[in-house]
């Protein structure tokens, strides 16, 4: 990753524009409740001590927009490289480690934070479906009835077929390249 400061990065996500929200998470502000667990500023990504590890992040220019609540999962956008787009990639993973997602749109790196929220929600589907719809308002996501309904989808929940099931739903959201302008 060429090794970017927080101005910079902060100049750069701007320039992209995505919803306030985003770049609210950046800041380190508040965001709705209902994204508080996908979304919040990625400032391991700027500590001091991840610096020797930058090499080992995924190639290209990559502006990080946010982490999840961990902190160690960065969601990011990326120029340059073998797959410009959005992706996603952990600070914890072995050096080298290929990012978890990456030449994704911006519906298709929404889908993971927006399946956690529909996953986390303890209440009934209607509950978890309102969570999701709210969450997508915040980040502009358009398509949200097409990823509820393949949330109900039997090979969601499976582990053997969760993986293939992941990969036809990003295919599907290919079309959405960038819904939030």
């Amino acid at each position: 990753m060429n090794r970017i400061g927080w101005d910079e990065a902060h100049e750069r996500a701007r320039h992209l524009g995505l919803p306030p929200v985003v770049l609210a998470a950046f800041r380190g502000e508040r965001v709705p409740d209902v994204l508080k667990w996908a979304m919040r500023d990625a400032y391991e990504i700027f500590d001091e001590a991840t610096i020797p590890h930058h090499d080992d992040y995924p190639p290209g220019s990559v502006v990080p927009l946010w982490a999840d609540h961990t902190g160690y999962t960065i969601t990011a956008h990326r120029t340059g490289g073998e797959r410009p787009g959005f992706l996603r990639f952990s600070l914890e993973g072995p050096p080298g480690d290929p990012p978890d997602d990456e030449g994704l749109s911006w519906a298709q790196i929404l889908v993971q934070p927006l399946l956690c929220i529909w996953e986390d929600n303890d209440g009934s589907d209607e509950e978890a479906d309102a969570a999701v719809r709210e969450a997508a308002q915040y980040l502009g996501f358009e398509p949200v009835e097409t990823l509820l309904n393949a949330f109900r989808e039997p090979e969601r929940r499976s582990a053997d077929t969760h993986e293939d099931w992941y990969r036809k739903l990003l295919s599907r959201l290919s079309d959405y390249v960038m819904s939030v302008r």
